[in-house]
């Protein structure tokens, strides 16, 4: 039944009272009040990421599109925690929410998860959120107090006291997700019409033209996993093969029980079909709700899945393995088995899981840092916070687009960096990476005025080790 294993005792509201959740509203400029409401809720579900769908539901955010903020409080800000279930936000399906979030799943009988957050505000509202997520209240509670505290010892500013709202459930027999969520506020969709000229590469916006040279970031509202799958990931082509075939020699290099997180996935698991042999779980994050569902379909073997098998069956053979039928159908069981969470994830947030992981003894990323944006700053920004998740002494094994101003899917048109090997390598080695496999292959189409063109002219690859953090 919903909330198996939660009593009502689990959830806590720390701080004088309800009332002491708003500050002072008449030391405020009534201009800048800004009203967060907070709830906390917890989902049950077949899966984790149904569990986290229901925890959504149940504090009233279930049908938004969430973006994750870092943990600024503005000034004039009034807080105010709702009992769930709640409709945190006005807005339309499928509206922008920014929100700061917290949550935990658990999927082994027996295990607790708790999620949590804390804050503390000055008398003009201004103030400092923090995210805490652990296996009992007493971790959480304690991990929000000492983050909250170091935060104000940073700064001159004289916050009030600590109060944080804290969710608990308990796994009994199907997957649990606690949620706790502070809802800032929602945004509509700015209309977007593509141009129909595939080879004009632009796109038009309220009728301003747009080269894909100036696309900046872009959120990908409209972008199709169906589709793209079938644009690039319909046969094994020379692209894919050399793709896989580094990913074989790269994941001969993953020690044997490593933990692993494939960020940016896409709708896509030709990236885990040799490394599956190698670690002890796969964490999978995507910043789109509908490519963890895609992936969740595949893992479940549900209706419409996509069929990586003739992936499956070329990686076996690049690891010199002979791929009998049943060998392939033993990897693709292996595949599922190794994949242990769906999260969302954003590449440009300074936390890019959202306080749902921690560092990795691997972080695999393709086609994700340079295909978010033409702005060569937030390549930077976006490659900066990934590689941060990797463990020290850990791996990263990446692919990347080289010389995109951008790509399609069907007549879609997305934003890209412009990549040469050297840059690729160069922001490797000053996050403190260095470099064992660096290799290239030419786009299967050069030729910039065909129809078949996809936007640029070849394939990265790198994998390297982290040996220092940043300097």
């Amino acid at each position: 039944m919903p909330n198996a294993g939660r009593t009502d005792s689990d959830r806590r509201v720390r701080g004088s009272d309800r009332r002491s959740t708003r500050s002072d509203r008449r030391a405020r400029d009534a201009n800048l009040h800004l009203a967060i409401n907070l709830a906390a809720g917890v989902g049950e579900g077949p899966t984790e990421l149904s569990a986290f769908d229901a925890a959504l539901r149940a504090t009233g955010v279930a049908n938004f599109n969430l973006i994750a903020l870092s943990s600024v409080i503005p000034p004039g800000a009034v807080l105010d925690v709702r009992p769930g279930p709640s409709k945190l936000a006005e807005g339309s399906w499928g509206d922008r929410l920014y929100v700061v979030m917290a949550q935990m799943r658990a999927s082994e009988p027996g295990i607790e998860a708790w999620a949590g957050i804390g804050w503390v505000q000055d008398t003009s509202g201004k103030g400092l959120f923090v995210e805490h997520e652990g296996h009992s209240r007493e971790e959480v509670e304690a991990d929000i107090e000492a983050s909250l505290r170091s935060l104000c010892a940073g700064r001159r500013e004289s916050f009030g006291p600590i109060q944080m709202v804290v969710e608990g459930a308990t796994c009994v027999d199907t997957p649990v997700c606690a949620l706790v969520i502070a809802a800032f506020e929602s945004e509509g969709w700015s209309h977007v019409v593509v141009d129909p000229d595939i080879e004009s590469h632009s796109m038009t916006t309220h009728g301003q033209d747009l080269s894909l040279g100036a696309f900046g970031s872009l959120d990908f509202w409209n972008f199709a996993p169906d589709d793209y799958l079938a644009e690039y990931y319909t046969t094994v082509g020379p692209e894919n093969d050399s793709l896989l075939r580094f990913l074989a020699e790269a994941s001969a290099e993953i020690p044997d029980g490593a933990s692993m997180l494939e960020f940016g996935c896409g709708p896509t698991l030709y990236q885990l079909v040799s490394a599956a042999s190698r670690v002890a779980f796969i964490d999978v994050a995507d910043r789109l709700f509908e490519n963890l569902r895609t992936i969740e379909t595949w893992k479940a073997q549900g209706p419409g899945a996509w069929d990586w098998t003739p992936f499956i069956r070329r990686g076996l053979e690049l690891e010199g393995l002979d791929p009998a039928a049943g060998d392939v159908e033993t990897r693709e069981g292996l595949i599922r088995q190794r994949i242990r969470r769906l999260l969302l994830c954003d590449a440009f947030d300074l936390d890019p899981l959202m306080g749902q992981g921690r560092p990795y003894d691997v972080v695999g990323v393709n086609f994700v840092a340079e295909s978010i944006t033409a702005d060569h700053d937030e390549w930077r920004r976006a490659m900066t916070n990934i590689c941060g998740l990797v463990a020290p002494g850990g791996r990263l094994i990446m692919s990347a687009l080289e010389g995109a101003r951008g790509w399609k899917v069907g007549t879609q048109h997305f934003p890209a960096v412009e990549l040469s090997i050297d840059t690729l390598v160069g922001m490797l080695r000053e996050l403190g990476f260095a470099p064992s496999i660096v290799e290239r292959t030419d786009a299967e189409v050069l030729d910039l005025t065909s129809s078949q063109f996809e936007g640029y002219t070849g394939l990265l690859f790198a994998s390297a080790r982290r040996e220092h953090a940043r300097r």
